[in-house]
């Protein structure tokens, strides 16, 4: 069925199993529905890729919904119905093929909406491993440089690559040092007040200079430059930000 003209149907599939899981959808079946993923994660068809990629999301992250609220994206608790647990033992094995796959997908994708729902399974998998995504994160690792510069006019794309950063240095922990020449800087510019893409870029900013601080081995003098923002932040924030 890799025929061209069975990719409506390997489309529909993969879409009725992500409106499945859900519903009802039994432990013991995850195994092979990570067997159907990473095929499907092969298909020749983009379209078939990156449907595939949404039910896998469905199935690491089944708590919580995405909810926007103007240019905001914010994750609420779906209803104790809607949930089911999810085992990381069962994925890890399958974790090395499809986190490939996916970084091969978000490299293949053009459209900046796309990049955007491929990076947040990308941060959904990082989020649900944690640590265990060490070894496999090298090549997403010097990416993110790229694609921060390429979206310079796309501040909703950059807003994901911070939510990626923040998960990704928080499964790194105290290695996610290694990132800091680009690290520090995204973080420079998120929380600059006085830089107009601050507007979308702050609320993450914060968080992600949060993170960096609890997983720094040490306070480097690159670290303290950060602060030098402080001043104007305390000055400008007008909301409750919980996570200060």
């Amino acid at each position: 069925m890799w025929e061209d003209r069975y990719k409506l149907i390997r489309r529909r599939v993969i879409w009725l199993i992500g409106q499945w899981i859900p519903v009802k959808f039994k432990s013991d079946l995850r195994p092979l529905l990570y067997e159907v993923i990473l095929t499907l994660m092969q298909d020749p068809d983009l379209v078939v890729r990156i449907e595939t990629a949404t039910t896998l999301k469905l199935n690491i992250l089944p708590k919580f919904q995405a909810v926007q609220t103007g240019t905001k994206f914010s994750i609420k608790l779906r209803s104790p119905v809607d949930d089911f647990e999810f085992r990381t033992e069962q994925f890890l094995p399958y974790l090395e093929s499809i986190f490939g796959l996916l970084f091969q997908l978000l490299q293949q994708v053009t459209e900046c909406d796309t990049k955007m729902q491929v990076l947040h399974v990308i941060s959904c998998v990082i989020e649900r491993v944690n640590t265990q995504i060490r070894p496999y994160v090298g090549c997403l690792v010097q990416y993110l440089p790229l694609l921060w510069k390429q979206s310079e006019e796309h501040n909703m794309l950059r807003c994901a690559i911070l939510t990626t950063l923040i998960h990704l240095v928080q499964g790194l922990g105290a290695e996610s040092k290694n990132l800091y020449p680009f690290l520090l800087p995204v973080i420079q510019l998120s929380t600059d007040v006085s830089q107009p893409p601050h507007v979308y870029l702050l609320e993450d900013g914060l968080e992600l200079w949060l993170v960096t601080l609890e997983n720094s081995p040490a306070i480097t003098p690159e670290l303290l430059r950060i602060f030098q923002n402080m001043s104007a932040l305390l000055g400008e924030l007008t909301e409750d930000f919980s996570f200060l």
